[in-house]
């Protein structure tokens, strides 16, 4: 999409001191993952920022929630952290859009199932840290917004939506010509969605700590440069959960492959092992297990429905999203 020149020119004055002469500002589309956001590289000089347009529909109260709680860990000491500089409402074709402006942050990212050990144990120790961070300030500012409810776990939320997925998801002729990647996905859905039910109801019952997580902490997210964490990004699912929601996403998806291969447990419990190594905690590793597996599942359910509501039309970056249904599929596993 592109902005209207009128918002563009309200976020540029918010960005970059006016000036009467010199160069305009530079807008180049970046990646915004997978989200209905959009996200560009705006650049003028030496300095650059990654701004985001959520449009309509976003929470403005979470919004601002995840804004305070990310500016607030930045200024205890989280340089990694992508957190925004400026924001704002704007009004486009009637509807009224919010936008954030973020440092565009250094590094290269963690590429999942090809990184070295040592750039995604630089990420488990990041993740460790930023987790540490916003459950100390975790009284001040998540004040429920974006939360979970308290009568319920973390478990016992992601049991039931698990639990009530359809047994055959339904995929039309014409769906799957457009987008083959989704065939193993439906075919291995339903038994790996049983297989979820069954590792989450252990823990469906049990007490657990929620505290402000990242939400989608994929490798991708994690930007290494030299050996360092240089930026965590892209905070639009941050919400209030377990961290180990957080730590079955960065682990099973950089353990990349099918889950069924042997080498695929000993690759997510490496990473976490570096997150216990970091933060000092024991990690339940089934619980881990069955978060890795519900995520997936609940993933490739989304999948289908997004796909299948929206048509056969191509997504704004169809090869990511192509890729982003490889990776999923891989990991229901083979019924």
């Amino acid at each position: 999409m592109r902005l209207p020149e009128t918002i563009r020119n309200s976020i540029e004055e918010r960005l970059f001191p006016r000036e009467p002469t010199g160069p305009a500002a530079a807008w180049a589309p970046a990646s915004g993952g997978l989200s209905r956001a959009s996200v560009w590289r705006v650049s003028r000089g030496g300095d650059a920022y990654a701004v985001r347009w959520w449009g309509a529909g976003v929470d403005p109260e979470h919004l601002t929630w995840i804004i305070n709680t990310l500016r607030a860990a930045k200024s205890s000491g989280l340089a990694f952290v992508a957190a925004p500089i400026a924001w704002g409402v704007e009004w486009r074709e009637g509807a009224v859009g919010h936008w954030e402006a973020a440092p565009w942050m250094p590094g290269e990212p963690v590429a999942a199932g090809d990184a070295l050990e040592a750039e995604i144990s630089v990420a488990a120790e990041g993740l460790a840290r930023f987790h540490h961070q916003l459950a100390s300030g975790d009284g001040q500012l998540a004040n429920g917004a974006g939360s979970i409810p308290p009568a319920s776990s973390p478990f016992a939320e992601r049991f039931d939506r698990v639990a009530s997925l359809p047994t055959n998801p339904p995929i039309s002729r014409e769906l799957a010509g457009a987008w083959p990647e989704l065939e193993p996905i439906a075919r291995r859905l339903p038994a790996a969605a049983v297989a979820a039910a069954s590792a989450l109801r252990p823990f469906a019952t049990l007490p657990c700590d929620r505290q402000p997580v990242h939400g989608d902490a994929r490798p991708e997210h994690f930007l290494v440069e030299r050996g360092v964490l240089a930026g965590l990004v892209d905070f639009g699912a941050m919400r209030r959960d377990s961290v180990l929601a957080d730590v079955a996403r960065l682990a099973g998806e950089w353990a990349a492959g099918d889950p069924e291969r042997r080498d695929y447990p000993e690759r997510r419990d490496y990473v976490v092992g570096c997150y216990e190594t970091a933060s000092g905690q024991h990690l339940d590793r089934r619980a881990v297990a069955a978060l890795d597996l519900a995520g997936a599942v609940l993933s490739a359910a989304n999948w289908l429905r997004w796909l299948g509501e929206s048509g056969v039309g191509a997504p704004s970056d169809s090869e990511l999203v192509r890729g982003r249904l490889r990776s999923i599929a891989s990991r229901l596993g083979k019924p």
